[in-house]
């Protein structure tokens, strides 16, 4: 069949458990005409420095041609010539690899440190803990019971305790009715990142987080 699949997955690159995530384009058939239909968008913002506007594309050789000859970038030589091609330095004396190792190393110790927190209140899952495969990215998924909703949860955690975290049904891209079993699901869970702040920060916003929690169920369970 005709059609595509885009991709926006730097994030499949800052993986904790030494397993390599599979190229966009892993599986390929040996018609060069015919293989893959995947692009993966990336951007080196979330794994070298946020003011480094570039990115690259991973693709199967008849996309990367087409792009090549787009005139926007043959044109000019690119993009970003100068930011290119100091990336292009970083890549190839290895600097890219090493600091995305700092960066892994980093990140897991602040997963587990977080997890570490969230697993003292029994009523919220970690739904990450869950993944077997590969566990990394910025995110923690925690569910709450059914009964809690995410966004009435989070508003009154931004008013009494001054604690932000990306609700559930946010992350919906497909809402569907209240009837919906799946919309339900993700409406009693949240998205927290560990990514933005220090290890004192997130230790502090943590129990910040378990703190508002608790004091929502508590009264909650009044009415």
């Amino acid at each position: 069949t005709d059609g595509g699949l885009t991709s926006q997955r730097p994030t499949g690159m800052v993986h904790f458990n030494g397993i390599e995530p599979p190229s966009c384009n892993q599986s390929r058939v040996k018609d060069d005409n015919r293989m893959g239909c995947c692009v993966s968008v990336s951007s080196f913002t979330k794994i070298w420095a946020p003011g480094i506007r570039l990115g690259w594309i991973d693709a199967p050789p008849h996309v990367i041609r087409c792009v090549e000859r787009y005139g926007y970038i043959d044109s000019q030589g690119g993009v970003a010539p100068m930011m290119g091609r100091i990336m292009t330095h970083a890549i190839e004396h290895g600097l890219l690899d090493r600091y995305l190792d700092k960066l892994k190393a980093e990140y897991a110790g602040r997963y587990e440190l977080v997890c570490n927190i969230l697993k003292e209140e029994p009523l919220i899952s970690i739904l990450t803990e869950n993944c077997q495969k590969r566990r990394g990215g910025y995110f923690i998924w925690v569910e709450f019971p059914p009964a809690v909703d995410g966004d009435v949860f989070l508003a009154y955690s931004l008013e009494n305790f001054g604690v932000k975290f990306m609700s559930g049904g946010r992350c919906d891209p497909f809402p569907l009715s209240e009837d919906d079993p799946c919309g339900r699901s993700i409406r009693s869970c949240a998205r927290l990142c560990f990514a933005d702040l220090d290890r004192d920060e997130l230790v502090h916003g943590t129990c910040a987080f378990l703190e508002a929690f608790r004091s929502y169920i508590g009264v909650t369970s009044k009415k």
